[in-house]
């Protein structure tokens, strides 16, 4: 499957991290965060729906992709605070 391959590649490189030269020799900071590659990999799987082709996003290559860039980048979710009865009337009171 080619275009399993294909998408692995561009998830890989958009993954990586480090800093780059730009096109236009800039220096740029390389490498995405996970919800980033989440949502190009959902946008190329509808793009590949909608055509009723193959979904390359579920090739286990494009999976272990993920997976490796969600261990080297270690992608953890920031722990938000609980809404308590304190918080509750001053977050309305800001809407």
């Amino acid at each position: 499957m080619p275009a399993a391959a294909a998408v692995a590649a561009f998830l890989a490189d958009r993954a990586a991290a480090g800093v780059r030269q730009s096109t236009l020799g800039r220096r740029v900071a390389a490498g995405v965060r996970q919800s980033t590659l989440g949502r190009r990999v959902a946008a190329i799987a509808y793009t590949h729906d909608l055509a009723g082709m193959a979904l390359p996003a579920a090739a286990k290559l494009v999976l272990a992709v993920l997976g490796g860039a969600r261990r080297v980048k270690g992608a953890k979710p920031a722990q938000k605070a609980p809404a308590t009865a304190e918080r509750v009337p001053n977050a309305r009171r800001h809407a």
